[in-house]
Formats: structure tokens, C-alpha cells, sequence
């Protein structure tokens, strides 16, 4: 994938490494770069957390805060919100993938300008994420 080994994703994801590389592989050709992802879906933060994605995660805090002042103040019905609150969580589902492959990418590259060693390079990997 790109300038990434798969035996470099693979110790970097660790847990189900065979399901985001078969995902990834699907979209490294495509200009579609949506996938679903249920973890992602069920529980985005949780999802995003466990995969050390903590920018992410407390983005999508705030995110959901602004959003469920700016509802508080305009007296949202429960309805569109929770319309609202749907369409947050679905988009985490499509965009899941893609945003795990860019953080993943990104670590893997400044794990490697600091270990340019084989060995150490694989220790870090595995130690980064889970």
C-alpha cells in the first residue's frame, strides 16, 4: 500500500490486521474511499480510543458538544436530533477505514524516520498501537 509494507500495517494494527488490509487493498485503487466499518459505526469513540486515534476522539467530543449546545439553544426537537446524532454515527461508519489508514500511514512514517533498524523498527510497531 503506497509507500507502506503490509508486514509494517500488520504489526502496527495488530487485532485484525486481515480486516482493515483486505478494506484497504479495496480502496488503495479507487478513488472511493468509503468502507463500512461497524465498530466504527456502534462506537465511534470507544472504536477510536482503542485504536489510539486520542485526537480524534476528543475532536468528535467537541464536535458533539458544540453540536448539542447549538441544539440546546436553538430548541432542537428530539427528533432532528437524534436524526443528527445518526448522521454523525453513519459517517464514522463510511469514513472509519479511510481515517484508521491515514493515522496508521502517518505513525508508520515517523516511526521509521526514528528507527531505521529492522528489528527496533518492528518492536516500535508493535508497541505502538494495542
Amino acid at each position: 500500500m503506497d509507500d507502506i509494507k503490509e508486514e509494517e500495517l500488520t504489526w502496527f494494527i495488530d487485532n485484525n490486521s486481515n480486516f482493515y488490509l483486505s478494506k484497504w487493498e479495496g480502496m488503495k485503487d479507487s478513488a472511493f474511499k468509503l468502507s463500512w466499518n461497524w465498530a466504527s459505526f456502534l462506537a465511534a469513540l470507544l472504536w477510536l480510543t482503542y485504536r489510539k486515534m486520542y485526537l480524534y476522539s476528543l475532536i468528535t467530543i467537541l464536535i458533539l458538544f458544540a453540536i448539542g449546545v447549538i441544539e440546546g439553544i436553538l430548541g432542537v426537537p428530539t427528533g432532528i436530533d437524534f436524526g443528527i446524532t445518526l448522521l454523525i454515527w453513519v459517517s464514522f461508519g463510511f469514513v472509519g477505514n479511510y481515517l484508521y489508514y491515514r493515522y496508521a500511514k502517518r505513525k508508520i512514517l515517523k516511526i521509521e524516520q526514528e528507527f531505521k533498524d529492522e528489528a527496533r523498527l518492528e518492536n516500535e510497531l508493535e508497541l505502538s498501537p494495542i
